[in-house]
């Protein structure tokens, strides 16, 4: 077979880093598998990585070797898979004409829609696999939380989760409207994608400037929240760009993503930030400057374009080093008893928190954090080996409206943090951190059918399940949320997502 042209070769090349973040996923290998580009061989081979980024890596070792037409059915896969900004990478030429036919192709799809059913004749159904699902109308009949969190590596992946979330099919008029943006008590979500989505992951700190651990396991972090809202129908960025940040280039970033024109075009926007934090809810730059939440939050304040639009943030860091040692629940059974090395033993009531300090555990391998910012570390950690994120000290609005009416400048917002004020986060250094990969358990198992308020609460059930193994005390979480969102928020994962036809 031809190779590919040498300038399409050498865009290929050139742009890798960004064309990493290709999702590679079935409907996309299918197309390119049915245009003779990938074999039969080469898509189970891709299909046997689990690993986003290594298997677009290894297709792309591949799609240059496949022909001369290789790259415009590439550019063609891309687009029939949502991922029209990747698309746009190839072909910058026709990125304005790929945005008008598929604004067309939305609007096509929007007038086939069936009119709404009569009372008592039959629900609501579409064609298309983006209407694959559970029906939004019925009762939930999903699985409680598990008992225990994190689950063992050896019977939980989260990826595999991700691939095998739930879809939902929309079965009444009602629900059509409220996807729409024709119910005001909801917000529209009917945009494609739905919402661009940064991921700022910073793992390696200056240390000539500042003493903060490399943080272990965030990348497993990163890779999840890419691969999950992705699959909820959102634009993933460029992860190297968003990487390993100082504080003023965090600012700097989200200053020209606030202002990008693109987000007239979706119906929302999503920023999750993977790093160390402070008290005061502040969050470090690889520098060891930092950078206020709600400095981040008043940049996307005066964004027009998300006007009315939810902006949600996701915050793993610690809001301090305080460690909390939870309290005995007596709310069901006064007498319960608890875990210890030594068997079960009689309820006692602890301190829930405890300020650490250098001489705090007769434990010569536990290190606590000390003034110089390090995190708590050490393999007796346990199975899991948790460690510490801290340091010591035009689309429509939401609602139609006219010309005179306005909103607060802090309306819309959810912030979802992974701990309290003051408090400490735990992160397993070949896993992930509790809260990150909480929110993939609950967003793939339930976001088919429950709305953001609820998809929260369930995730901060969770991580409250969670402790800390094998040490002197054993050490509890709370993540929590602060939001001032004024409508309730599905995510209709299988609708505007790569499974839209």
């Amino acid at each position: 077979m031809y190779t590919m042209e040498k300038e399409h070769k050498t865009l290929l090349q050139r742009k890798r880093v960004e064309l990493l973040d290709i999702n590679v996923g079935p409907k996309f290998m299918g197309y390119l598998f049915a245009v003779e580009i990938l074999s039969r061989d080469m898509k189970e081979e891709l299909e046997a990585i689990p690993e986003p980024t290594r298997r677009a890596s290894r297709f792309l070792d591949l799609i240059v070797r496949r022909g001369p037409k290789a790259f415009n059915e590439l550019y063609e896969a891309l687009i029939r898979t949502s991922q029209g900004d990747l698309a746009d990478i190839l072909k910058p030429d026709q990125a304005e004409k790929r945005q008008k036919d598929e604004d067309r192709r939305i609007e096509a799809m929007k007038a086939s829609m069936p009119a709404s059913p009569s009372h008592g004749s039959s629900p609501l159904r579409r064609s298309g696999d983006s209407f694959r699902g559970q029906p939004i109308d019925t009762a939930s009949e999903d699985e409680p939380l598990p008992e225990e969190w994190p689950l063992p590596k050896d019977s939980w992946s989260a990826l595999a989760e991700i691939n095998s979330m739930k879809e939902m099919r929309i079965q009444s008029q009602a629900w059509e409207d409220r996807y729409n943006g024709k119910n005001p008590d909801y917000y529209p979500m009917n945009s494609s994608p739905k919402g661009r989505m940064i991921i700022i992951n910073n793992k390696n700190f200056d240390k000539s400037k500042v003493k903060l651990s490399y943080r272990e396991g965030t990348d497993n972090d990163a890779t999840c929240l890419s691969q999950l809202f992705r699959k909820l129908g959102y634009s993933v960025q460029d992860s190297k760009s968003w990487k390993d940040l100082t504080a003023k280039e965090i600012k700097e970033k989200l200053q020209k993503e606030s202002q990008l024109e693109s987000h007239n075009r979706h119906t929302s926007f999503i920023c999750a930030i993977l790093s160390h934090g402070a008290k005061g809810n502040r969050i470090y730059g690889v520098d060891g400057d930092t950078i206020a939440m709600k400095d981040i939050k008043e940049i996307f304040q005066n964004c027009p374009a998300l006007t009315g639009k939810p902006k949600i943030f996701i915050v793993q860091a610690c809001q301090g080093s305080a460690k909390d040692t939870g309290v005995l629940d007596t709310s069901f059974n006064s007498s319960m008893s608890y875990d210890t090395d030594q068997g079960r033993q009689s309820p006692v009531q602890f301190s829930n928190r405890i300020k650490p300090a250098p001489c705090e555990s007769t434990d010569p391998s536990l290190k606590s954090p000390t003034e110089s910012g390090d995190d708590s570390m050490d393999a007796s950690y346990g199975e899991f080996g948790d460690s510490i994120d801290s340091v010591p000290t035009s689309m429509p609005t939401a609602q139609s409206c006219d010309s005179l009416k306005s909103l607060p400048g802090n309306s819309d917002i959810l912030v979802a943090n992974a701990t309290t004020d003051d408090m400490a986060s735990w992160r397993i250094p070949d896993v992930g951190t509790w809260f990150i990969q909480a929110i993939i358990y609950v967003f793939a198992r339930y976001a088919h059918n429950t709305e953001i308020g609820h998809l929260f609460r369930k995730v901060n059930h969770l991580v409250s399940k969670a402790t800390t193994k094998k040490l002197p005390l054993q050490y509890k979480q709370q993540s929590c949320i602060d939001e001032t969102l004024r409508l309730q928020l599905y995510f209709y994962p299988g609708m505007g997502s790569e499974n839209v036809l």
